[in-house]
């Protein structure tokens, strides 16, 4: 049992916990995609998002209807997922393993529409796909959207290498 943010976790394989903030949010700066999940009512509901990680918050662009904002807007608690994996092949399949580290998380989502908060939301997710600084944001493009910022209130962390 390790402790993230104030909170007690529990990872069943302890050989495999990651209690090392820093490792979680290395892998927070460099996972490609993020996986966010809400409760839609009785039915779960899972989407692939682009995002930036930034001072333990997570941030999302958006459109501004959708099915993701009308959970939120009823219920703002989400779980997130990032990893990193490689299938390590082996003389026989059975012997196959994957090289992977994963965080899973627990946050509150809050919806962001006032322009200069936007614009520094947006200057993270940039930041995060290796985009150089300044940006510049079109109002056409900004008045279409809003982003989502995620405080991040609990992860845990998974390794198994080989």
């Amino acid at each position: 049992m390790g402790t993230i943010h104030g909170l007690v976790v529990h990872i069943r394989k302890k050989e495999k916990e990651v209690t090392d903030v820093s490792v979680m949010e290395s892998l927070l700066h460099n996972a490609e995609t993020m996986r966010l999940a809400f409760c839609d009512g009785d039915e779960p509901y899972i989407v692939p998002v682009s995002f930036g990680y930034r001072d333990g918050a997570i941030f999302i662009h958006s459109a501004k209807e959708g099915r993701k904002l009308d959970i939120i807007r009823r219920s703002n608690k989400v779980c997130f997922e990032v990893d990193t994996y490689k299938t390590v092949k082996k003389d026989l399949p059975c012997k196959w393993t994957i090289d992977y580290t994963s965080v899973i998380g627990l946050g509150e989502a809050e919806l962001i529409e006032d322009r200069e908060e936007k614009m520094k939301a947006l200057d993270v997710i940039m930041a995060h796909y290796g985009a150089v600084p300044p940006f510049e944001y079109s109002e056409a493009a900004l008045s279409k959207m809003l982003v989502i910022r995620i405080a991040v209130r609990s992860m845990t962390c998974k390794r198994s290498l080989g």
